[in-house]
């Protein structure tokens, strides 16, 4: 005989995993970075720097944003401006000095997902000088 309350949590988890997804079903892949501001397309960055943060000036109507490199890659959904999670964006870059970053951002019109030539962020090992005069 089934469980029936374990039937439930097991149906639960499982919906769970599946609505969890850090993926988009992209329609077009667009031949073009994103207009973002400021424009922090193709930089090296300092390996303590704080999270950079910007805003999409092209049109849609939501913003997937994934930020990948080594260890665990940081998924951000937006509607207007892009805020990196901190703690996450350091772990993200304390894993990465020395490498680089890959920046996908897609966006979705009228229903229909797009995604833009990704950019990146290279990290440098050096970090900023906590003493800046």
């Amino acid at each position: 005989m089934w469980d029936m309350n374990g039937n439930y949590k097991y149906i639960a988890l499982l919906a769970l995993f599946f609505s969890c997804s850090d993926s988009v079903q992209v329609s077009e892949t667009l031949d073009r970075k994103p207009a973002i501001v400021p424009d922090y397309a193709d930089i090296t960055i300092p390996a303590n720097i704080a999270p950079l943060n910007f805003k999409i000036q092209d049109e849609g109507d939501e913003w997937m944003i994934q930020i990948q490199g080594k260890g665990n890659p940081i998924t951000i959904t937006a509607h207007d401006a892009v805020e990196i999670p901190i703690k996450r964006w350091r772990q993200l870059l304390h894993q990465n000095q020395g490498g680089s970053l890959s920046i996908t951002v897609s966006s979705r019109k009228k229903g229909e997902w797009y995604q833009y030539s990704p950019f990146t962020w290279d990290v440098s090992t050096d970090s900023i000088d906590s003493h800046l005069a």
